[in-house]
């Protein structure tokens, strides 16, 4: 399965990346950090040493251009970003027919009236927050198999469950 993470550069990305890179199933193809990042063009072991020889893949920007270039190569992404990032884009990968699964806040709550008092933001994009399933594998292992969006719970619930 080929998969690109986005915000590779991020606590949350760097801990996802090591889990991928133990599946044998997983094939990282991309690792994508902001515009913006001045980790942009180093290594993922350069960002994070203690991953030297074991990711060594570049870092690279998302943008629209990287978006339209690269996107219907992939099965899957990740999204290891802000909550409004995912949101904005989570749609445009499920119509490349790309499976997302979205770490952040996205797409938790079913209700798009309460992600600003949740989030902090405005959820503009109902067709994906309508078609999203939250769960974890272990849980919702249907939903999950048979959704295009996968909003992954946060650490507290992961805990408990």
């Amino acid at each position: 399965m080929k998969v690109a993470v986005i915000g590779a550069s991020g606590y949350v990305g760097a801990e996802l990346i090591a889990l991928l890179r133990a599946h044998d199933k997983i094939s990282l193809e991309y690792l994508l950090v902001s515009e913006n990042s001045s980790s942009a063009d180093m290594t993922f072991s350069q960002l994070h040493p203690r991953y030297l020889g074991v990711c060594d893949i570049p870092l690279v920007c998302f943008s629209q251009q990287w978006f339209d270039d690269k996107a219907q190569q992939l099965d899957a992404v990740f999204f290891a970003t802000p909550h409004e990032f995912s949101a904005d884009w989570a749609q445009a990968f499920v119509e490349c027919g790309v499976k997302v699964f979205d770490l952040s806040g996205g797409f938790r709550l079913k209700n798009s009236a309460d992600y600003p008092s949740y989030y902090g933001f405005e959820h503009k994009n109902l067709s994906a927050l309508a078609q999203a399933k939250y769960g974890l594998a272990e849980w919702q292992a249907d939903d999950i198999a048979n959704s295009p969006l996968i909003a992954v719970p946060g650490c507290y619930p992961t805990a408990s469950l």
